[in-house]
Formats: C-alpha cells, structure tokens, sequence
C-alpha cells in the first residue's frame, strides 16, 4: 500500500509540516534499527508552552470522495515519561476525525476527543512504538492528513489542556487506504540527489541501480516500491520503477 505521506520523516520541512506553539529538533536521534542507511534520522517535537496547545499537523493529501477506510500511523520513541501524554490524530477535511494518545513509558493507549473507528499500538522494538489509527472516509470529503499534539492531555484519555508542556521524539508518519496497519513505507525520494544533465532514464537508472561496487545505492527506494506493488525487492530496480509507473 502507497503511503500518501510524503517527508515523512523530516519533521522540519515547513512545506509539509506546520508547527503550532511548537519547536522542531531535526535528526536528533537515531531512526528505527529496520530502517536502514538510507533512513531520515528522527525528529524532536517540543510544546515549549504553558499557554497554548502545540502541534505538529502536516498538508493534506487528495484521495478520492469514498467511504474507504483510512489507516494512519507513526512511530513513537520509548521514554520513562509518565506524565505526558502525545495525542496523535487523523482528520478528513470537511468529514471525520479520530485521537489516539499513548503513554510514551508503559505503551498505554486511549481514545482521545473524538475515537477512531479502532486504535492500536506495535511494540516495536526496545526503543520504538509505533502508534496507528483507523478512520473510514463519509464518502464526500477529497483531503485527508495526519497530526500529533506532543502534550495535549490532562491524563492518558483525559481532557485537553493548554498548561501542558513536554516533548516526544517520532519518525515516520504514513497514512495509507486500507482497513488494517501496513508495513511501512518510506517516502522514496528521500535521499535523492539533483540528477546530471542528460537522459533522465539513463541518470536515475545509473544512480538507482548501482554505484562504482555494484552495490544497491537506495534500498529505501526499492522497498518503498515493492511494498506499493505487493512484489519482491529483489532484482532490477529499473523494472520495479517501470511496474510503479505503468500501473
């Protein structure tokens, strides 16, 4: 399944991600171990304030007027904080809206202001969790994004609050059309260079393919695009480019 999320994991491209009475440390820890070379480095996102509620919300993304379910996901770094509470949302505009919030500690999870049609959490590894939500389109809305408030609750299921501060470390946001969490995908053109001048399939073959040992020089890529196509990453990344297109 396609992740419609794109800069997934680079919290502080303000062309995707908005950030409301709330502050961005780039690449501050590392990404997930599964993530590979390639990977964004995770990103830390502070409420730095007592007065207003801060927020990371990203753009919205166009989907279809359908009443298809929606699965929105992002992975959450463990801490031994106990007393804040993230509140990660998914929000159709003009249609629905579904909360989750989790213990960062205990890997608690609890409907927030408005419940998704149903909620989960992975304990990913021991540093990561990975915290997802599932919301069905009205059948009318065209635009659907993701958001998480670092410190939005009184209590775990509790009550919004401005008062709250606190920070929380995340990476990879996706949401994808489906009724069930996906694996993840990455946004695939994370690492990409400027390409040379030239026939564009001559340069992207080139770089995509191999570098001067032969080797893979984006596994990222080639596991974003097999994912989408349900395939094996093995073999020529060019083919698995040429499937991606010509769907």
């Amino acid at each position: 399944m396609a992740n419609l999320v794109t800069k997934t994991e680079t919290l502080d491209d303000a062309g995707v991600w908005t950030l409301t009475s709330a502050t961005v440390t780039a690449n501050s820890q590392a990404a997930p171990a599964f993530a590979g070379a390639n990977a964004g480095l995770a990103d830390t996102v502070a409420d730095n304030s007592a007065a207003a509620q801060g927020s990371i919300v990203g753009t919205y993304y166009n989907i279809s007027a359908d009443t298809n379910n929606y699965i929105g996901s992002v992975f959450v770094r463990k801490d031994a904080v106990a007393t804040r509470w993230p509140d990660f949302f998914l929000q159709f505009v003009g249609g629905p809206v579904g909360f989750v919030n989790l213990n960062t500690s205990t890997g608690a999870i609890a409907d927030g202001s408005t419940p998704a049609a149903e909620k989960g959490i992975v304990d990913w590894d021991a540093t990561w969790w990975r915290l997802w939500l599932r919301v069905a389109n009205n059948g009318s809305s065209t635009q659907v994004r993701v958001g998480l408030y670092p410190d939005h609750l009184d209590a775990l299921g509790g009550a919004g609050q401005s008062a709250g501060t606190g920070s929380v470390v995340l990476w990879g946001f996706n949401i994808t059309q489906a009724s069930t969490l996906q694996p993840y995908v990455p946004d695939p053109f994370y690492a990409f260079p400027s390409l040379a001048a030239g026939d564009v399939t001559t340069q992207l073959r080139a770089y995509i393919n191999t570098n001067a040992a032969g080797a893979d020089v984006n596994p990222k890529l080639r596991a974003a695009l097999a994912t989408s196509l349900g395939v094996s990453a093995a073999g020529d990344l060019s083919t698995l480019l040429a499937k991606y297109i010509g769907r």
